[in-house]
This record gives structure tokens, C-alpha cells and sequence, in this order.
């Protein structure tokens, strides 16, 4: 995929809504496509966070793995960024995600995210932002 279609599909996704043109394309440098098969898991619980991911086309569930069972919790398409929480705190992946349709993804390497929020003080609040809307609309803020 070359880096001027990265550099669109970036733009559309609304955790990087802040970036300016120089950081879209500094996070396009770093970017590579991936592929997964309806069924195919991207990563599981446990698993430690590398990249976080934008959904190009398709389909993808997170899952949580339960006493009960495993259980989809979301479904994400494109434009859905996932896995920027593990990177922000370190932690380990805290779901799984599979491909419900065949996808079409863009990887986005942990230590070029990280340079970029360390050396943007607009792409880190932009980030910051938008994870608080995420977090304020699934009701885990009052």
C-alpha cells in the first residue's frame, strides 16, 4: 500500500483528528498493510502490545475469553483504531480481536507511536481527547 494511501486511511480515523499533516505522515513512514482471514486472530488476551492497528476494510470482534465462554463485546470497521490503550499504559492486550470478514489493515509500530506522542504535545492531547470521548461515551465517565 503505498504511504499516500496510508497517509488517507490515517486521516479518516478519528484518534488522530488532531494530527497535523507532518505527524500523519511521520505515522504513514512507520505504517505497513496487513491482511487477516474471516476467523483469523489478530492478537489475544495476554498478548503483548506491539502496534495498534486501523481497520481498513472489513470486519473485526473483540472478544473477551470468560469463565462463561468466549463473548463479542464490540465490533469494529473501518476507520476503528484498536489497541492504543495497551500501548499508551504498557499493559498486555485486555481482549482478544478476530476478523470477522476478511481485513484489510494498517500496523502502526509501538515505538513510532510512542516518539510521536512524546514529541507532539498536539498529537498526544489529540489522542488524549479522543480516548476520553471513547471513555465518556461507554459510560466509564460521569
Amino acid at each position: 500500500m503505498p504511504e499516500g494511501t496510508i497517509t488517507e486511511v490515517l486521516r479518516r480515523v478519528p484518534l488522530f483528528a488532531d494530527a497535523d499533516a507532518g505527524a500523519l505522515r511521520a505515522l504513514a513512514e512507520g505504517a505497513r498493510p496487513a491482511a487477516l482471514d474471516a476467523g483469523e486472530w489478530l492478537f489475544r488476551t495476554g498478548d503483548a502490545a506491539d502496534a495498534l492497528f486501523v481497520v481498513r476494510s472489513g470486519r473485526l470482534e473483540v472478544v473477551v475469553e470468560g469463565d462463561d465462554g468466549p463473548r463479542v463485546v464490540r465490533e469494529l470497521g473501518p476507520g476503528a483504531a484498536l489497541g492504543e490503550l495497551a500501548l499508551l499504559t504498557g499493559a498486555a492486550r485486555s481482549a482478544s480481536v478476530r476478523a470477522r470478514r476478511d481485513s484489510e489493515l494498517v500496523v502502526l509500530d509501538a515505538v513510532a507511536f510512542d516518539a510521536l506522542t512524546a514529541g507532539s504535545a498536539t498529537f498526544a492531547r489529540g489522542v488524549a481527547r479522543e480516548l476520553a470521548a471513547q471513555l465518556a461515551a461507554s459510560g466509564g465517565l460521569e
